[in-house]
């Protein structure tokens, strides 16, 4: 859910500030991405590599790839968009 939330967020905002489709994608996908390379790492050590919680975390990583993807096939969709907002 955070991935759809902040990639919508961020790519809706820069086309109501009339940036490029090309901007707009790059600003989306940078700002919805996580650390969950990070994550794992903290809960393999802090709770050891057979814990719940580090099991919880390498799931997180599994949600993102769909997301990612189902986001790649929306924005493409919605290139059209941006055709008439372009700021360089």
């Amino acid at each position: 859910m955070h991935f759809f939330t902040m990639a919508t967020l961020f790519y809706v905002i820069p086309w109501l500030l009339k940036f490029s489709y090309k901007d707009a994608v790059t600003i989306a996908f940078i700002s919805s991405g996580t650390q969950f390379e990070v994550a794992i790492a903290t809960a393999t050590v802090v709770f050891g590599a057979s814990s719940g919680a580090a099991l919880a975390t390498v799931v997180g990583p599994l949600w993102e790839v769909p997301s990612m993807l189902t986001f790649v096939k929306l924005a493409s969709k919605t290139q059209n968009y941006f055709s008439h907002n372009t700021i360089n």
